[in-house]
């Protein structure tokens, strides 16, 4: 992970699991105090998750942080 995409996700503290056995969280924003779930994945492909970031589908959750 590049040190700038860990400053980004620094950014959200973690409220509470939501399912922690498949790595699902619900975190806020620190400085927005928006609210999201974090998924922790361990086999993906980026360049999917920057496609579903930078456009917008429907039916799709919307991805805010890669």
């Amino acid at each position: 992970m590049r040190l700038d995409d860990e400053c980004t996700l620094s950014y959200y503290k973690e409220i509470a699991a939501l399912n922690d056995c498949h790595n699902v969280y619900l975190v806020q924003n620190i400085e927005t105090k928006k609210i999201y779930v974090k998924k922790i994945l361990t086999i993906y492909n980026k360049n999917v998750y920057n496609f579903l970031k930078n456009n917008s589908i429907k039916n799709i959750p919307c991805i805010y942080e890669v």
